[in-house]
């Protein structure tokens, strides 16, 4: 190995930087974390860089690039690497981290919606026991005029009453489970990565909610369709003898 060699220009400097605190070297690093002693102009430093051993004058290791739009960045590193040149794109890590949230959400909605079959299940069976339950009911709705059309109407309202009613509560309990659960997940993120997170973390926007009791009145409405048909179809005569 050759002899170090030391520079003995003189070069504008703007100031220094501390080294790190006990406390900040236990956080993580950042890709751009400043930790040199001194800041200079960036063609000073640029000039100083090429004059260095192993640097040929003139010669740039690394250029950036700016691309107009996102959809842009992928193709533009293609012509790049085509070059026999190596690429690095920060595109290609988001398009990661996209990757996993998507696997995370899919697999929330599968259980979401084997959920809300089981439930819609459930409901259908609530309203088809209520329906024999309410047999001679029945036949003395029919008896007095009620028509086919008018029962079947009156259990998908009540399918959609029971809808909405369970869609209300389970709002106001998610809501309520949101204030220890922001508690909890604060504290994690506090404890393993040293940041306080400010604001809330589970958050209920107006349409979400109005969104939730919409789909959910509609699933149980649909559950009770076959209730409602079977309800419509009981012979008179036969629901006043019912016992």
């Amino acid at each position: 190995m050759g002899e170090p060699q030391i520079s003995t220009e003189k070069h504008p400097v703007f100031g220094d930087i501390p080294a790190p605190t006990e406390e900040e070297s236990k956080r993580p690093r950042v890709y751009f974390d400043a930790t040199a002693d001194l800041i200079m102009p960036y063609q000073t430093a640029t000039d100083l860089s090429f004059k260095m051993p192993g640097q040929p004058d003139g010669n740039i290791n690394s250029v950036l690039v700016f691309v107009d739009e996102e959809k842009n960045v992928k193709v533009v590193a293609e012509q790049v690497k085509k070059l026999g040149l190596e690429a690095r794109a920060a595109i290609e890590f988001i398009d990661r981290e996209r990757f996993i949230y998507l696997l995370i959400f899919g697999g929330m909605t599968c259980v979401a919606g084997v959920a809300l079959l089981v439930s819609a299940l459930g409901i259908a069976n609530t309203m088809l026991m209520s329906v024999l339950e309410r047999t001679r009911e029945i036949g003395i709705m029919k008896a007095v005029g009620a028509d086919n059309r008018t029962l079947q109407l009156i259990f998908l309202i009540e399918g959609g009453f029971i809808g909405s009613l369970g869609a209300m509560l389970g709002l106001l309990l998610a809501w309520s489970a949101s204030f220890p659960a922001d508690a909890w997940v604060r504290s994690m993120v506090l404890r393993d990565i040293k940041l306080d997170l400010k604001g809330s973390i589970f958050i209920f926007p107006g349409w979400i909610a109005l969104t939730v009791l919409v789909f959910t009145v509609l699933v149980t409405t649909v559950a009770a369709l076959y209730p409602a048909r079977h309800a419509s179809r009981i012979d008179p005569v036969k629901a006043l003898r019912h016992e």
